[in-house]
């Protein structure tokens, strides 16, 4: 199963996996790690390669970003192009439930479809359809 690490400025990452596993339940490979503003980059860097390999049991990583461009993110794609990981920006609940309900047995390029596509279709403007 592909392991999925959680990235997000402050306290989102930790706060997204306690949300989507509220809705869930408890998910294996699995885990969040945060950006602090006074953090060393070095040691954010070393903290999200370690999530990785803590997760990663050879079918690879998923790294969910919630800002394209942000550190979280940069730091993601800098680890993901040494292990031939996978990253995805914009992080939202509707993504985490529906990888955490799709996940098992399927593939890297598959699931991260899934990830597009959920977090996409996750956001509408719901007064429109009351």
């Amino acid at each position: 199963m592909v392991g999925i690490v959680i990235l997000g400025h402050g306290q989102v990452a930790p706060a997204l996996l306690a949300t989507g596993e509220m809705i869930v339940g408890p998910q294996e490979q699995l885990t969040a790690v945060s950006f602090e503003a006074d953090v060393d980059l070095d040691v954010y860097r070393k903290n999200v390669a370690e999530a990785a390999q803590k997760v990663d049991t050879g079918d690879g990583v998923l790294f969910l970003a919630d800002l394209k461009g942000g550190t979280p993110c940069n730091t993601a794609v800098m680890i993901a192009y040494e292990k031939n990981y996978r990253v995805v920006s914009g992080v939202n609940v509707p993504m985490l439930v529906a990888l955490a309900l799709s996940r098992q047995g399927m593939d890297m390029d598959a699931l991260t479809e899934v990830a597009k596509g959920a977090g996409i279709e996750g956001v509408e403007d719901v007064r429109l359809e009351v």
